[in-house]
């Protein structure tokens, strides 16, 4: 989606077929927000399955800017 030539893609990690297209979303971003509630002090498992996934990106350069709401 465009706006005042901004884009941004909403992505919902509970369809977990497209997790493959999630992390090519992310390597290609150039920020990041993930929005989850907190049950019990923790996240749900979806996001921090998608976070553990980013893994093998770590320490590369061009990684995106991540923000959270919570």
């Amino acid at each position: 989606m465009t706006t005042d030539a901004n884009t941004h893609e909403l992505a919902y990690l509970n369809r977990v077929k497209d997790s493959d297209a999630f992390i090519k979303l992310f390597r290609e971003a150039e920020q990041v927000l993930l929005a989850f509630p907190l049950y019990t002090d923790a996240m749900p498992a979806i996001a921090k399955t998608f976070i553990e996934s980013l893994e093998p990106l770590c320490g590369r350069e061009g990684n995106p800017d991540i923000g959270f709401i919570l």
